[in-house]
């Protein structure tokens, strides 16, 4: 198309007009022109755009005005308007460009003050088509923008965009005149935020693109600069931070892999919006990378969250391979520098993230290979060598737009002042800059490399390019292996090459500049783009010998030694120690691509050894000090810190004895399973949700900090139900505020971890879920911290150092409730399952309390000497004394009192509604108390499914609440057997049931509660092991127990069923016990206390629905 335009431009009057006067020039024919314009359709113009401005510069200004205007405006050669679009290549005094006859003629008028006249002849031009009209429009906005008339000019670019793109077919026709006038406005922060969002709509239209030609590129350039301005704008007009500022990042530099395709066709620089924790590639120029600023050696990790899917694809680069996933997500491929090698089938396909749009990516790079997780999922492997490539970069390939948030590097890496050039055959360091664009295994054509360990463990690297023998000689045919990562910063590249006169030599290039060697001296050549050169620079170009160095020495046949060293701006070229060659290098930094050059018509090519000693940053950056990591999450990690009160603690089976955590829902006998590797929790589905829960027993107040670990994650969820493991915070405060991480198997049967706030506001539990990552964990910790009046939610992957920050909200600044860090399993509907094993929880706080601030023999030591120390006592020992009726009252089926059975029998028939048998105290006891209940369960019937066989210890107060606290001995539908302890609070008119712990003792002898202060604490003791088992503890009120609120009894779940038990004992010692007689006023002033049967302890049916919250509160029973 080139050749034709070019052949059309020649024949035309109109283009190969030279600096003569008009009148000595033939006057075109009407019938050539249009001829012309109808058998091409002007196909050539748009690539004459170089070819005509270059005419127009060899005029003066007045011919080059005319000229222009004929050349732009409808006439008689042509019937539309030329507002056309080409480009050139970069070079080293300035970057790839858009050019314009166009703007071209429009800044030449308004030099000549001609801008009214060529308003009048756009104004006045025949208009033929919706395409005429537009680009009339398109030249009008142009010529307003060139005056600074930014209202008008906003006003025709609105009118102008709102035309072209009412239709797809006139959007494209007119795609050329869009860049220019989108172009034109980026140079504007007024008129870039009037066109940002129309570009976005051209941007989404050809989003698909998948060969990007350089309009595409540059109107993504563009596009990227009207992003920026607008923003910068904004902030200006409302003189604050709505849009992050940019970031003038030293940490990671924007390079390309640039090749004579790229630079050929005149693309555009990528252009990277990079801010405080978040990198964005807004616009492409090939594949384009940022690469960190210092090489890593040694062992370390990269985490972070790369954009995936929708054109948005970027991987990491590290070892010099990259991996990202397909969007079919059954594949993954592998790649280099060059592009893509290979893909690779998954196990598993790996699960939807199409509409989270980004993968959490984290590799983690050790001694021998480096492992690569997306989405806590392992994915690939890669071996590593003692001298691998130590480079890291972020890559998006030339048809994505792509980028990274939060990326870190942890870990123990170290930086070496000297690298090889070469670690391993497939030089996955290199590129070939004449690559043919076929498959990247084949784009290296014939540069090989080799890598050999000697036994002394010293490697040799050598590169090689035979001659090209099917060349014809002269035919100047340039090769050139360029390394990719620029000379950034003052460092030197050494190395040695091979010299036979006339067969093999090796010329160091750095950038587009390659120095020749030979025995004369050296010379320059300016590398050309091979095929895709659009000018006329031939590929033998080559300068006079450089400098007054005669001649070289050369060692023929031998091996000669390289250096190519950069200081500042200057370059200097050593050859066998000697300088021959010091120059100021005109590139920007971050073109200054060290290269080997050679003729493949005239030579091979053999280099060895190739090593690169830097100047690079030698001080890894603190993780809050990286650029691209996010700093609220080390933020965190700071404040933690500073938390005085520490409780770090293991979770196993020495740690359930003692008390540190309690089962507060699910059956500490079936669902729960303790080791001293750590304490396995499992839930099997049913109706509803259902869930095992393990609270720790401690008090929390002002800011705190909870990690918990667990690993052996297992879930299934049933359809269109849920699984999930997670760990909660629930506040003592008015609204009850809840928050919450999970990991979930979900509805949509999707992996995730998500947050939950919820507050319960008129008894109606008001929840949001929000923050929703997907993960394929099975192992990790789970994070929840408070600061001030915020709540943060984390979550790290399997053994990631590094936590996630998923979400965030406000929260209440009061302190936790009992037991107000719960953690365990839960699942919902019948063929469900969740189960997980749970190790270590680490709490951080201004303050902590509780039973975990003393050890469970001294806590019962202390309790022990201080029930000695109660005034007043009360024991009936029933195997030697009968039941007294002035001191006790009874309900249910008891056996008359008889010496040789050792006690009272008490039966329980069972029945479809709530009932029991038991005795109740006659007494009311003020202050603190203590109450040892013994017995023995003859007979604990299997219950009905969805209830329990219990044996009660009850008291209840006398306030208005009425609150109750129950030590207990539970058997459940699958004859699991544990001891409980349970509270009832009252909500309104309503109460609620609340576990207060459960442990796996099948076969208590007594059942003991008693209060402290405030405190109600519930133990189970086994008398042949001499041993009392701390089951839980709850807030209570200081008000006096109430007449008949001392309760021993037995409950049967179900009918055709009975259970029997022998109260043995009963004893009491408390501050204040008083005996009731018949009549008296229990509570003067309030009510007279009827002897009646206890309500029920187990949680009669509520009026609310099954919520997943209730399996929090331990609804499971």
């Amino acid at each position: 198309m080139l050749l034709v335009g070019s052949i059309l431009i020649v024949n035309n009057p109109f283009a190969v007009a030279q600096d003569a006067d008009l009148t000595t020039e033939p006057a075109p024919r009407k019938s050539d022109g249009l001829a012309l314009d109808a058998l091409f359709a002007e196909q050539h113009i748009a690539e004459s755009g170089v070819l005509i401005r270059d005419r127009a510069r060899s005029m003066s200004r007045q011919r080059a005005f005319k000229f222009l205007t004929d050349w732009v405006l409808p006439n008689d050669q042509h019937s539309g308007f030329r507002v056309t679009t080409d480009y050139v290549a970069s070079s080293p005094q300035s970057s790839a460009r858009i050019v314009s006859p166009a703007i071209q003629w429009i800044r030449l008028a308004n030099e000549l003050k001609k801008i009214d006249e060529i308003r009048t002849a756009i104004s006045q031009s025949r208009i033929h088509s919706q395409r005429d009209q537009c680009d009339q429009s398109a030249l009008l906005a142009l010529l307003a923008i060139e005056e600074g008339s930014i209202t008008l000019a906003g006003e025709l670019l609105e009118q102008f965009f709102s035309l072209a793109l009412s239709d797809a077919n006139l959007l494209h026709e007119t795609r050329q005149a869009i860049l220019l006038c989108a172009d034109q406005a980026a140079q504007s922060p007024e008129l870039s935020l009037i066109v940002r969002d129309s570009a976005e709509i051209v941007t989404q239209h050809y989003l698909k693109e998948v060969h990007r030609t350089a309009w595409h590129r540059h109107f993504w350039a563009t596009h990227a600069t009207l992003h920026v301005q607008s923003q910068r704008h904004v902030n200006t007009l409302h003189s604050s931070g709505l849009y992050a500022d940019e970031l003038d990042t030293t940490q990671w530099h924007r390079v390309s892999r640039s090749s004579a395709f790229e630079n050929g066709n005149g693309f555009p620089s990528a252009k990277w919006y990079i801010t405080a924790g978040s990198a964005r590639k807004m616009s492409t120029h090939g594949d384009d990378f940022l690469f960190f600023a210092s090489p890593l050696q040694g062992s370390f990790d990269i985490e972070t969250d790369v954009t995936g899917f929708g054109y948005r694809d970027t991987q990491l680069m590290i070892a010099g391979e990259w991996t990202g996933l397909i969007y079919d997500h059954r594949h993954y491929a592998i790649g280099n520098i060059s592009g893509e090698l290979r893909r690779v089938p998954l196990d598993l396909p790996m699960q939807d993230v199409h509409s989270h749009g980004s993968i959490h990516i984290r590799t983690a790079v050790r001694e021998t290979e480096a492992t690569t997780f997306y989405n806590a999922r392992p994915i690939h492997v890669q071996p590593l060598t003692p001298h691998r490539d130590p480079w890291i970069a972020v890559r998006s390939s030339h048809n994505t737009r792509g980028g990274v948030d939060d990326l870190r590097i942890t870990g123990t890496p170290t930086i070496p002042d000297t690298i090889a050039l070469v670690t391993s055959a497939d030089l996955s360091e290199w590129y070939d800059y004449f690559d043919t664009r076929t498959a990247a295994s084949h784009r290296l054509n014939d540069w090989k490399g080799t890598v050999e360990t000697h036994p002394s463990g010293d490697t040799a690297t050598e590169i090689t390019d035979a001659r090209a023998t099917e060349l014809p000689l002269g035919s100047s045919a340039e090769r050139l292996l360029v390394y990719s990562r620029p000379m950034i910063e003052n460092g030197s590249i050494e190395y040695e090459f091979w010299y036979t006169p006339g067969e093999t030599i090796a010329h160091p290039a750095v950038g587009r500049r390659c120095y020749l060697l030979s025995d004369e001296g050296v010379r320059l050549h300016q590398l050309t783009d091979g095929r895709y050169e659009r000018s006329a620079l031939r590929s033998d170009n080559a300068s006079e010998i450089l400098g007054d160095q005669p001649t070289l020495n050369l060692l023929a046949d031998a091996w000669n030694k390289m250096q190519v060293e950069v200081t500042g701006d200057e370059l200097r070229l050593l050859l066998n120690g000697q300088l021959i060659h010091q120059t100021v290098l005109e590139l920007d930094r971050l073109e200054r691509k060290f290269g080997l050059f050679h003729y493949a018509d005239q030579s091979d090519l053999r280099v060895r050894n190739p090593h690169w000693t830097g100047n690079w940053p030698k001080q890894m950056p603190a993780l809050d000090e990286q650029d691209l990591a996010v700093y609220a999450t080390a933020e965190l990690d700071r404040t933690a810190e500073d938390l005085p009160e520490v409780f770090v603690q293991k979770i196993d089976e020495q740690s359930i004895l003692d008390r540190k955590f309690t089962v507060v829902s699910g059956n500490a006998s079936a669902d729960v399973r303790l080791s001293d590797d750590g304490v396995r929790l499992s839930r099997d589905g049913n109706e509803g949700y259902s869930g095992t829960l393990l609270g720790t027993v401690v008090d929390v107040g002002g800011d705190f900090d909870v990690v918990l670990s667990y690993d052996q994650l297992e879930y299934k969820a049933t359809p269109g139900k849920v699984a999930s493991i997670q760990m909660y915070v629930r506040a003592a405060n008015e609204y009850t505020d809840v928050g919450a991480v999970q990991c979930t198997k979900g509805r949509d049967d999707k992996f995730s971890v998500q947050c939950l706030k919820m507050q319960t506001v008129n008894g109606e539990d008001r929840r949001h879920y929000f923050g929703r990552h997907p993960t394929e964990a099975t192992a990790g910790r789970i994070r929840i911290c408070r600061r001030a009046n915020k709540i943060y939610y984390l979550h790290a992957e399997n053994d990631s150092t590094q936590f996630q920050l998923i979400g965030e909200e406000d929260f209440t600044v009061e302190d936790l409730q009992d037991l107000g860090i719960q953690f365990g399993v839960q699942v919902q509907g019948t063929d469900g399952y969740s189960r997980a094993r749970f190790k270590k929880i680490e709490i951080r706080a201004e303050r902590l309390g509780g039973l975990v601030t003393e050890s469970a023999d001294a806590m019962l030591a202390k309790f022990n000497g201080q029930r000695e120390q109660l005034p007043v006592s009360f024991h009936c020992d029933f195997s030697t004394t009968p039941l007294d009726t002035n001191d006790f009252h009874t309900w249910g089926s008891l056996s008359d009192w008889d010496r040789s059975t050792g006690g009272i029998l008490v039966d329980a028939v069972g029945s479809d509604k709530w009932t029991s048998a038991g005795i109740s105290l006659k007494h009311v006891i003020h202050g603190d108390f203590d109450i040892t209940f013994a017995f023995q369960a003859n007979q604990l019937a299997v219950p009905k499914e969805g209830d329990y066989t219990q044996v009660f210890l009850q008291v209840e107060t006398s306030d208005v609440d009425r609150m109750q606290f129950n030590a207990m001995l539970s058997k459940s539908p699958r004859d699991a057997i544990v001891s409980q302890g349970q509270f009832r609070t009252r909500n309104g008119e309503r109460y609620s049931y609340n576990r207060m712990g459960s442990l796996g003792i099948t076969s208590p002898d007594y059942l003991r509660l008693l209060r402290r202060d405030t405190k109600i604490y519930i133990y189970a003791g086994v008398e042949s092991e001499k041993h009392e088992y701390l089951i839980g503890s709850t807030s209570a009120p200081g008000v006096p127990l109430a007449p008949f609120g001392v309760r021993m009894m037995l409950h049967t779940g179900g009918s055709d069923r009975t259970s029997q038990m022998l109260v043995k004992s009963l004893d009491v010692k408390a501050q204040q016990l008083t005996r009731l007689e018949v009549g008296q006023i229990a509570n003067p002033g309030t009510r007279t206390i009827t002897p009646r049967t206890p309500k029920p302890s187990t949680p009669p049916t509520k009026s609310l629905p099954t919520r997943i919250i209730e399996s929090v509160r331990g609804l499971f029973q």
